[in-house]
């Protein structure tokens, strides 16, 4: 599915993540280009860098990959919810209490845990038949249609990966 076929009736709140794709990426290209070009660019990461925040009521590096290997999970199980129930209801979730309740260990097990649970998204969505791909549900006064899910968390990550190059790795820090 290309993400121009799944951008119906959504919540234009995900045009701040959509904006960073095109219109024509097919769902298992994006989500697998997104697994090689997100992991390299934390690895290139220094490890000492990956608790730094350029202000007090930020989240740092870590806390930001974390909150990406959250929100995927998060988005996946709704996508299994829509999936697999007959009337499903999405929750919304506080990111807040997700990042600062999180254990960092180090880049290596968050890295490790990235593509881990990326490589288990693909494996869902490969489960999922077309007719599967179409089915929504209400979430606020929007739909939610798990055809745009990995769409959602691919931009998703890619807003925050630009976030980090404005904020958190200029020449000066």
């Amino acid at each position: 599915m290309k993400l121009q076929e799944s951008r119906k009736e959504y919540n234009p709140y995900y045009d701040l993540y959509l904006k960073n794709l095109s219109s024509n990426d097919e769902c298992f290209e994006r989500l697998n280009l997104n697994l090689k070009s997100v992991f390299q660019f934390f690895k290139d990461i220094n490890e000492d860098k990956m608790g730094y925040t350029y202000s007090a009521d930020k989240w740092n590096i870590a806390q930001i990959l974390q909150h990406i290997i959250d929100t995927e999970r998060i988005f996946c199980y709704r996508a299994l919810k829509i999936v697999r129930e007959v009337q499903p209801e999405i929750q919304s979730y506080d990111h807040e209490a997700y990042a600062q309740n999180a254990t960092y260990k180090s880049k290596a097990s968050l890295l490790n845990d990235y593509k881990n649970n990326r490589n288990a998204s693909i494996s869902l969505f490969q489960t999922f038949a077309d007719e599967d791909l179409l089915k929504s549900v209400n979430f606020g006064n929007y739909q939610f249609k798990v055809g745009l899910i990995p769409f959602i968390f691919c931009g998703h990550e890619l807003h925050h990966l630009q976030v980090i190059k404005d904020f958190y790795l200029e020449e000066n820090n």
